[in-house]
């Protein structure tokens, strides 16, 4: 009996699998293809660009600092624009007129009240707690992707 058990347990359970298995077994990715190797993995194939778990708190964690950021700075027209021109209410930025147009208030009004609470924001005192997110996302790349986003980004503000 207790080598039948033995026999049902081995028989029954899934065989496991590795995520580091090669898809191709080492073989060439194309017949004909020169000897190329393909070696990608199960891993490689189920990868997800979806975010982490820890790259979902970190952003919820730097949403609440930013805005804790730009609440300390005591202006509501101030909060305002930034929100705005920044869309960190939406994720929608605005430029400099659909800003103005929201607010009733001119463009050159909205790039003063942008200029005046981005150097309050780059005091010391302000931004302490936002000048490790910026070191860690520089070490890591994250602002050099290569694609043009932060450029694209920029211009669209600008406009």
């Amino acid at each position: 009996p207790p080598i039948s058990k033995l026999k049902l347990y081995t028989d029954s359970s899934l065989p496991v699998l590795s995520l580091e298995v090669p898809l191709n077994n080492g073989k060439s990715s194309k017949a004909g293809s020169g000897g190329d190797v393909d070696k990608r993995t199960l891993m490689d194939r189920i990868a997800s660009d979806s975010p982490t778990p820890q790259e979902d708190a970190e952003f919820e964690s730097l949403r609440r600092d930013i805005r804790t950021a730009i609440d300390s700075l005591g202006n509501d027209e101030e909060r305002d624009v930034l929100l705005n021109r920044f869309g960190l209410d939406d994720g929608n930025p605005r430029t400099l007129g659909e800003t103005a147009h929201r607010m009733g208030i001119s463009r050159e009004k909205v790039r003063r009240i942008e200029a005046r609470a981005l150097n309050k924001l780059r005091h010391p005192q302000r931004n302490y707690m936002l000048k490790e997110y910026v070191e860690n996302a520089c070490s890591d790349n994250r602002f050099n992707s290569g694609d043009g986003f932060v450029e694209k980004r920029e211009e669209r503000m600008n406009n």
